[in-house]
């Protein structure tokens, strides 16, 4: 079970090493983090595919004057007038006068039939089985229906001639009239009328009296009752059966035409003419301060180019041309800096576009939720979206750049991303460019002095003051347009932003360290206290190296001020340097106290405990989770050196014959940046140092050109990137500090320390 689960988090890190490295390879291309910066920039300030941002209701803060004759298709207009002529055209009913005729001669030929059975002989029973089939016959091929009981009073009536012309009668009346399956929707027409379709005639008319026409049921046995009425010489049986069978025989003949309604009026939309409105060259389409209406709104996008389906790609190219521009301009500061390879510089360049890529993103979300408070209150001044971009805090921005890559960038990127703020509004663009600037030159400024996480609070309380004297500012530059409510609502939300400015930094900034990865002075100051449980152990467990590695970090912090390079990171990788000696303090000259557990060792064992220190101080390093310049610092300080001293011994024991180097050397990596330079130069001539009896300014001065001039012949220093101007001042800074911590007093009055000798006590001269 316990290799399963060792198997198992072997993979997982192997895993999670392949996706460092391949993040970390991905920040090395630049050519993808411009693109994504370009698509994403795009996206948030070019959200719908937009054209000039004038737009009904908007004020004019300028006079439109009609550069050149336009017209345009008034659609809104147009598609009234559609509508209205769809609206004019008449519905169309189909009537069928002959459905009248049709169905008397269908009870001519009923009559006929059953008059002819009752004509039967009797006790014919053949002539009479054929006459009632001859009449089922008929009732099947005709469309009158017929039941049996209403035939039954037929029968009993002997379907005399005069009950024949009752029927007829009553039926070529009700369908002469009109009968209509659904008046209550013929009558939505009462006011214009119909047009009406005789379809015998071919006919049409317009037909204004729509209450002649029966309807269906209702009305039409009402007129069948009224006229059974008078047939006295039935009973109500009969008349009742007959009721039934003139309303079943009696189908509406006054149809709604639904097709041909809807297409007369497509053909009348279709005829109707397209509306052009027309502006002439040099006509007034608005004037300043007053309110955009539709039309002039639709002329002054006509003619800044919003015509076609495609008028959207002038303003987005726009977009795009202003995001390469501030791409160029990271760039172009971004040669400026002091980095140390290209890599390191793409990594950089790279970090930054992905910083502001995720700043837009953030600062679009910002403006929905601005848009979103506006909307929700109703009264003044809380329904101001404006008012609610104060709250903003666009000098995050600055602050996260200045603690991640310095503050030249910082300044940069807070540029940049002010000028890209301005482009989220459509008026008064310059006053959020404004108002951002200068909460983002505040906050690069204040930050010179930024060592301690807690300083982010003070940060932004100063940004939030700033941006409050720029809320009054921006107030008096609008000749107070502001109003005093809103002024004191903007200055409450300019307060905010500075503190959301600390909370933003404080989230983002260890997100950005672990993403880029970058490791700011922040961090590094706080990995240097002492008290740290590494570094204590380091004090209590080999006090000898954690001298020597105090040493080294003020050398090599000294060292980097004077050539520009990162002191904060040289001072706290000295410290770390040779944390692994803790593992075995005793085999090193710097805390050993009488033997030396050397002397009863082989030399190749020796060079292996010495060399040991470096891969053990890099799994304390990864234990402790230091950043990875600080394990690069454990890696590099001894690059790939031979250990000269042991292995000589070496030779000797083997009689003057050479002796392979290999196992007397440093794993490396060399050094590739100024300040693991630095660092190993420190490391070299403060131990080179301590060997001195008499430490003058000239033996210093010795001791410091020897072991450049071996680094420099050794080729450790190929990789840093150190000038030999570098490397002279350094020289020179490093004989400085060391002449200091070396420098000769006087002896102290009244003492004679040599006098002791180590027995006795101790005696006072004089005394």
């Amino acid at each position: 079970m316990t290799t399963r689960t060792q198997r198992t988090r072997r993979r997982a890190g192997a895993l999670s090493a392949a996706v460092s490295r391949g993040w970390s390879r991905l920040l090395e291309v630049p050519g993808v983090w411009v693109a994504v910066y370009l698509v994403a920039g795009l996206a948030v300030l070019f959200p719908e595919g937009r054209g000039p941002s004038v737009g009904p209701g908007d004020i004019a803060t300028r006079s439109w004057v009609a550069s050149h004759d336009l017209l345009w298709l008034d659609q809104e207009t147009t598609a009234e007038k559609k509508t209205q002529a769809r609206e004019e055209v008449l519905t169309v009913y189909d009537f069928e006068p002959g459905a009248a005729r049709t169905r008397e001669d269908e009870l001519t030929q009923l009559f006929e039939v059953g008059r002819s059975t009752l004509e039967a002989p009797a006790g014919a029973e053949d002539a009479a089985v054929a006459a009632r089939e001859a009449l089922n016959a008929l009732l099947r091929a005709s469309q009158l229906k017929v039941t049996a009981a209403q035939l039954a009073v037929l029968r009993t009536e002997e379907f005399s001639p005069e009950l024949e012309e009752r029927l007829k009668g009553v039926i070529s009346q009700i369908l002469r009239q009109g009968v209509v399956n659904n008046k209550t929707e013929l009558l939505d027409n009462h006011e214009r009328g119909v047009t009406l379709r005789d379809l015998e005639r071919r006919q049409e008319m317009l037909q204004l009296d729509l209450y002649r026409y029966l309807g269906y049921p209702l009305e039409v046995r009402e007129v069948i009752e009224a006229e059974s009425r008078r047939w006295l010489d039935l009973d109500r049986r009969q008349r009742a059966a007959l009721q039934e069978l003139l309303l079943a025989n009696v189908p509406p003949n006054l149809h709604l035409n639904r097709s041909e309604t809807l297409a007369r009026r497509e053909a009348a939309a279709a005829a109707t003419p397209d509306v052009f409105q027309r502006m002439r060259a040099g006509q007034v389409i608005v004037r300043k301060g007053d309110e955009i209406d539709a039309t002039a709104a639709r002329f002054v996008n006509e003619m800044l180019g919003g015509k076609g389906r495609f008028s959207f790609l002038l303003p987005a190219s726009g977009q795009l041309l202003f995001l390469a521009l501030g791409c160029l301009t990271v760039w172009a500061a971004l040669r400026r800096e002091p980095l140390d390879d290209a890599a390191a510089r793409a990594r950089t360049f790279c970090g930054l576009l992905l910083l502001l890529t995720l700043s837009l993103m953030c600062l679009r979300l910002c403006m929905l939720i601005a848009d979103a408070l506006g909307g929700f209150f109703e009264s003044a001044p809380f329904n101001s979206p404006q008012i609610y971009l104060f709250a903003v805090p666009y000098a995050s921005v600055g602050v996260v750049a200045f603690l991640l890559f310095g503050r030249n960038l910082a300044l940069v990127s807070g540029l940049v991303f002010s000028l890209e703020a301005g482009q989220f509004v459509g008026q008064d663009a310059w006053t959020v460019v404004l108002y951002a600037l200068a909460g983002s030159l505040t906050a690069v400024y204040f930050l010179d002095q930024f060592k301690r996480r807690s300083t982010a609070l003070h940060a932004g309380v100063v940004i939030g003051v700033v941006s409050v004297i720029a809320v009054v500012m921006i107030h008096l530059l609008e000749g107070g347009g502001l109003g005093l409510q809103q002024l004191g609502l903007g200055m409450c939300a300019a307060l905010t932003s500075g503190l959301l400015v600390a909370a933003v930094t404080g989230f983002t900034v260890p997100l950005f360290e672990w993403l880029l990865p970058v490791t700011t002075d922040v961090t590094l100051v706080e990995l240097s206290n002492t008290n740290l449980p590494l570094l204590r152990r380091l004090a209590f467990e080999a006090p000898g190296t954690f001298q020597h590695s105090l040493m080294v970090a003020n050398l090599a912090k000294s060292g980097c001020v004077t050539i520009g390079a990162d002191a904060v990171l040289a001072y706290t990788a000295a410290l770390y340097h040779d944390i692994g000696k803790v593992k075995r303090p005793e085999y090193f000259i710097e805390n050993q106290r009488g033997s030396n557990p050397h002397d009863r060792l082989e030399p190749a064992l020796s060079a292996q405990i010495v060399v040991s220190h470096v891969t053990e101080g890099l799994e304390l390093a990864r234990e402790a989770r230091l950043p990875s310049v600080l394990q690069d610092a454990i890696a590099e300080h001894h690059g790939s050196q031979l250990l000269t001293y042991f292995h000589n011994r070496a030779v000797e024991a083997n009689a003057g014959r050479p002796v392979d180097e290999e196992p007397y050397r440093y794993p490396g990596p060399k050094p590739r940046t100024r300040v693991m330079g630095a660092l190993m130069l420190a490391d070299a001539v403060e131990a080179a140092s301590r060997t001195l009896a008499d430490p003058t300014t000239a033996t210093l001065r010795n001791v410091v050109e020897q072991i450049f001039d071996a680094h420099l012949r050794s080729g450790q220093l190929d990789d840093t990137h150190l000038t030999l101007g570098d490397l002279k001042q350094l020289a020179a800074e490093f004989l400085h500090v060391l002449d200091t911590f070396h420098h000769r007093r006087l002896d102290y009055p009244g003492f004679d320390f040599r006098a002791r000798g180590g027995r006795g006590p101790l005696r006072v001269v004089g005394s």
